[in-house]
């Protein structure tokens, strides 16, 4: 069996070294300060995992609006697989626990919010309230 800093630094995301440097090298204090950090914000990650879920099975069915021009195919295409590709990596993110995600989030709240609608100020108000 793997010891515990063993495993984190075979964790996608986690700057070991850059831990252990702030903690003067102590594994032990480091493991300590990861485990509270999970137990105190773990639930804020499932959370805002539940709302992009929920806010992709709202999306999905969403009629185009009353009154819209007509949009070339092409673009409407390029639009959604940017959409789509905007959530996918969000999603990959979450699964991760990776705090790029709030980053992701905010840079693209307005993309999100074309592909979600108002499901998608779920998702960006609860990225928001992740503190670390």
């Amino acid at each position: 069996m793997s010891l515990p800093i063993e495993r984190l630094a075979a964790l996608p995301g986690v700057d070991l070294s850059q831990g252990l440097r702030v903690l003067l090298g102590n594994t032990v204090k480091y493991c300590e300060l990861l485990r509270r950090f999970t137990q105190s914000h773990g639930d804020e990650l499932d959370t805002l995992r539940a709302a992009l879920k929920a806010a992709i099975e709202i999306a999905a069915t969403l009629p185009a609006g009353p009154g819209s021009e007509p949009v070339p195919l092409e673009i409407v295409k390029a639009d959604r697989q940017l959409q789509l590709a905007v959530v996918a990596q969000l999603e990959g993110l979450l699964v991760h626990s990776d705090a790029e995600a709030i980053a992701l989030v905010q840079a693209n709240s307005a993309l999100l919010r074309d592909a979600l609608g108002d499901a998608a100020n779920d998702v960006v108000a609860k990225s928001a309230a992740v503190q670390f």
